[in-house]
This record gives C-alpha cells, structure tokens and sequence, in this order.
C-alpha cells in the first residue's frame, strides 16, 4: 500500500515544469548529465556492450571465442569452401545463378543486466552474428529475401499454458534451445560470408576477401527466424504434437501425451501431467538440442513462482527487476537525480493541468519512445495495471507535450512505488479441466479522450472455475474514431474483445480440455446487450461505415450456444481498468483486485 506525499508536477519561476530534484548534494558534485540513449527501441534480450567495452573486458571477449568454437564445430559455415568472392561472383553472373554475400560481426550481451552483479543469471553472452541489413548480390545490388516471417508464440498462450500446468497432478516445466537457430539449415539463396580479419584463420591471410559458405540458419540473417520456426514445428510434428492453430502459431498440443509446448524462440515452456512431461520432453530433445529440463522458474524475464496452498495452486508474476529496469532508464534519460515521489494510481488529474502545457513541446520527446516500449513490455507479460497509462502517452509520441512529460512522470513514480505488486492466478485443487470456462470483459469510456473526443476499448480475458481464476489476456486501445454515445462506444469495445481475444482463444481450449468450452461475454451496458441480442439497431446503422463493426456478427456469435452474454455488475467489470483514467486509491485498489494483481 502507498503512503505519503503523493508524486506532483514542480514548476520552475516561470510557471515552466521541470523534473523533481535531489538538493542534498550542495556542492554540486554532480555528473554531467547522460544524452539521450544510443538503444531507442527496447528489445528484452539483454544490455549491448559497445566495442570499446568488450576491448576493455575479457570476460566479454572469452564469450565471444568461445561463441566462435560453438560455431565452428555446429558447421553453421563451411571454411573448407573459402575462396575469393570475385571468383564466386564472376562464375555467378556468366552462369545466372543468385547468390548473396554478407559480413559477420561480434558482439557481447550481458543477459539478466537488471539483476544485482554477482547473480548466478547475470551472464555475460558472446554472439556472432550475420549483419543482415548489408547483404549484397552477385552484382553488388541489396539482397532480396523470402521474407519468411518467424512467429514466436503469444504471451496470451504461454499464460494459458499456465493455467493447465496449475491444474492438480500436473506441472510447467522449461528448457531452453542450445544454439537455436543453428541447429536449422539455411535454405533460399545461397550465401557467402566475409568474417572479421580478427576471427579468420591464418590460412586465410594470403587472401584478398575471402569468404566461404553459410550453411545454417546464424543469427541475423533475415530469414533465420522463418527457417528455425519451420524447423520446429517440423520436428515438434515428428514426434506427436500438432500447432493448436495457423492462429496459434509455435503453440503446440501432443493429444496423446495431454501435453501442451508453447514456443518463444529458443524458449520451450510445456504443462501437462507430470509423467507426461517427462515422455514429452524426451521425444522433444530427440530431435531437438535443449538443456535439461526445469520447473518454470524466470521466463521471458519474469519471474514465475508456483505456490502450493491447501486448496489451491497458485502461480505468481513478479516483474520486480524488469521494472527497477524501466526505472533506472528513465532516470537515465531524465538524470539520474532525479526523484521519484509516492504514487498510489498511474495518472494525474486531468483538469487540473494547464491547457498550455499541450502547446509546449516536451523534454523528453526525443526518449519517451524507449521508455514506454520498455514499460509497455512489462504490462503485457504480466502486469497489466498500467497498460491504459501507456496506450494514452503512446498515441501522443508524435506530439510530445509538457504535459506529456507529466504524466510519464507520474507513470514512472506509480511504476516505482508498485514495484513489488504482483499478477497472480490459481487453480483450485478440486476443479477438474471439465469444470473452466472463460469470461471476456469489455468496456469503454465514452469520449474520454479530452483531445479528440475518442473512446478506448478495454479487454480482459480470464479463465474461471468454482475456485479458479486466470488472468490470460488485456487489452487498452483508442478507438479509431468518435462515437456519439455510450452504447455505441460499449458495442465497439465488444467486438475488439470477441474478435481478438475471446474467439481465438477458444480454438485453444477447444482443442486442449477436448470439448466446447462456455464462454460467458460480460457486458455492464444494457442498451449494449439488447442491441447485440438484436442484431441491428435504428439509431446506429452508422457502425459499419464508421467503425467497421457489424452488429449482426456480433448477434451470430451467440447463437451457437457457446458463447452467451451475461449482465455484468459496473464494480466488477474487469475491463474497467483499461479504460479510465483512476486518481482514487481506494478505487484504483479495487480495480487490481479483479483482474489479480496485489
């Protein structure tokens, strides 16, 4: 619980905002204050280190040859083909054949680099990779590819496959890919690489560019993600499991064993009963190279922690380091003094600020990009309080404000004093898959946008029991242009959430419990309701030219007697909190509590 001041705007002389700052220090003995950072886009994949701190390092340049010795003995290039790329490139074009050149480039990673130094998952990881944004042909023209697009499964998917690893008598176990791409050939055009001077054996020295084949799938390569994707699923399918869905792609289903695998990269997450798994992840290992096998522990960067109470399994999403990490790199952008106040909701009160401050271009216009996508990361995999926060400064990144600067800064002293709120989920001991069934929330705010009068849709989806409850998925989003009342707003948010949560994950949980899983679509707008039991509407015929909705599909949903629309009580619809602005504590408190974060 938040106590104390609560995080306020600070005004310079002028009536200007500016940034909260730590004053103890009167000397001034301050660092120069960081320039914007040289990482725009977050990728969770780990801190890049620059060139001269992998010189400077040799842990970091012992990661990277021993990175080189992996590679060489997996054969992921021929050296034995090497030769000088004009040869390659003159028989090319006299022959007509395509053929494609590209450079290889070492870089060091450290991985879990917002954990404390000394961390046994604090790595430093070597990599060399195929720099696929320079790629030439034989007549020194860009390279084009197949553009095979790789699909590494939804987080929606690998909570579901929570959910069935919390029933009684089974588990969630995880392996990671050793070497993953590499263990898939590279198919398509055949390509030629150059590798760094530093890397080249001696044999190599007499050669004016020598470069040799590529035969796997390296990092990099714009098509290695596509090939390790159908190299999976071509070995997952060998040995029993099938994709749920072309859906669902990397989110596999084995119907004999009762076991589900869900996919991210190099990333094996699987659930089902315990003497399964293990059959499961023996004929998995058959035919691909993973470490052994573990309970589901740290995942994606989160932490997963199942807890066995007396009537039932509880699992719970702890993001703490990942968001201590969204902290540090806003302080970084910001200065590293400055100070985060106590904040018990994400947002300010709107009428409060001063209409001029949307005409003033903000500070951090040039950086908010980084940090929202950073923090955006983390309310998608498991904590979805501030995903209504997030949609609205991402909309306006375009037209950074001081006002925006604001409210970024109340985001980030919320996200710092929340830091130790988790998302959690359980099953009860006593319900059997038989007995779930899902509840789809939907909701909006009417106009709540103060600039463009535009509503936002927010979605949440559960999977619930007599003693059970899931959080599987949430969504916040504007919608794509102004409705002219409530219902209409409501009816909008309804078919986002039927048609991109609610009916796609019922091919899951038809597919894996085996049988017509009920579907409960709660709505807390009564003219919403009977105009979807309708069909059609007199005064809204407008929908399907404005909104592109149709209320006649939204009637067919519910016909078959698997999906059925239930009045839902405004206190506890779920959705609520992805659609509205709280400044309440007391409220913004009783919104967690529905959707399971505490």
């Amino acid at each position: 619980e938040s106590t104390g001041q609560e995080a306020a705007s600070t005004f310079d002389k002028s009536g200007n905002f500016t940034m909260p700052r730590d004053t103890s220090d009167k000397n001034n003995n301050r660092r120069e204050k960081l320039g914007i950072s040289d990482q725009p886009f977050n990728a969770f994949v780990g801190r890049l280190l620059k060139n001269s701190e992998i010189k400077s390092d040799p842990a970091a340049q012992a990661a990277i040859l021993s990175e080189l010795g992996k590679l060489r003995a997996a054969d992921a290039w021929s050296e034995s083909t090497v030769t000088e790329w004009s040869l390659v490139r003159d028989s090319a074009v006299r022959s007509g054949k395509k053929v494609h050149v590209g450079r290889l480039h070492a870089i060091a990673a450290e991985k879990g680099s917002e954990l404390p130094l000394g961390h046994p998952e604090r790595k430093m990881k070597g990599r060399i990779v195929f720099l696929g944004n320079n790629v030439r042909d034989e007549d020194g023209q860009a390279a084009l590819f197949g553009d095979l697009s790789s699909t590494p499964v939804t987080m929606e998917a690998s909570r579901m496959c929570d959910a069935f690893g919390l029933l009684s008598g089974h588990a969630i176990e995880q392996a990671d890919a050793e070497e993953a791409y590499i263990q898939s050939p590279l198919g398509g055009t055949e390509t030629y690489i150059r590798l760094p001077k530093e890397l080249q054996p001696d044999s190599w020295k007499h050669m004016r560019d020598p470069v040799c084949k590529l035969v796997m799938s390296l990092y990099g390569h714009p098509d290695a993600g596509g090939f390790w994707q159908a190299h999976c699923k071509n070995a997952l399918g060998s040995v029993g499991f099938i994709e749920v869905s072309e859906s669902w792609q990397s989110l596999f289903y084995h119907p004999e064993l009762k076991v589900m695998m869900a996919v991210y990269v190099d990333d094996f997450k699987a659930s089902g009963p315990v003497e399964a798994l293990k059959k499961a992840w023996t004929l998995v290992r058959s035919k691909i190279r993973t470490g052994a096998p573990t309970p589901i522990g740290r995942y994606l960067g989160c932490h997963h922690n199942v807890v066995e109470l007396k009537d039932r399994r509880v699992i719970e999403y702890d993001m703490r380091d990942f968001l201590e990490q969204c902290v540090s790199h806003y302080k970084k952008v910001c200065g590293e003094d400055v100070v985060l106040k106590k904040a018990s909701t994400p947002f300010l009160d709107e009428d409060k600020l001063p209409e001029g401050d949307d005409n003033e271009p903000g500070k951090l216009a040039d950086a908010a990009c980084s940090v929202l996508m950073k923090v955006l990361y983390g309310a998608r995999l498991a904590r979805f309080d501030p995903l209504k926060a997030v949609a609205g400064l991402a909309f306006k990144v375009t037209k950074w404000s001081v006002s925006c600067d604001k409210r970024l800064f109340r985001l980030m002293c919320y996200i710092n004093d929340s830091k130790g709120l988790k998302m959690r989920g359980y099953v009860g001991r006593d319900d059997k898959a038989e007995d779930l069934f899902v509840r789809l929330f939907a909701d909006a705010d009417f106009a709540g946008c103060r600039d463009t009068a535009r509503s936002t849709s927010g979605v949440f989806l559960g999977i619930y029991g007599k003693n059970t409850f899931v959080p599987v998925a949430a969504q916040a989003k504007k919608q794509s242009c102004v409705s002219h009342s409530t219902p209409e707003a409501e009816l909008v948010a309804a078919n986002l959430a039927l048609r991109t949560q609610g009916l796609p994950a019922l091919e899951v949980f038809d597919k894996v419990f085996g049988r017509k899983v009920k579907l409960f679509f709660e709505e807390d707008n009564n003219t919403a309701i009977s105009t979807i039991k309708a069909g059609y509407s007199n005064t809204m015929r407008h929908l399907g030219r404005t909104h592109r909705v149709s209320l006649r599909w939204m009637h067919e949903v519910f016909q078959d007697g698997q999906c059925e629309i239930r009045r839902c009580d405004t206190l506890l619809q779920a959705a609520d909190i992805f659609t509205k602005g709280f400044t309440c504590r007391e409220k913004w408190v009783a919104a967690l509590n529905v959707i399971g974060i505490s």
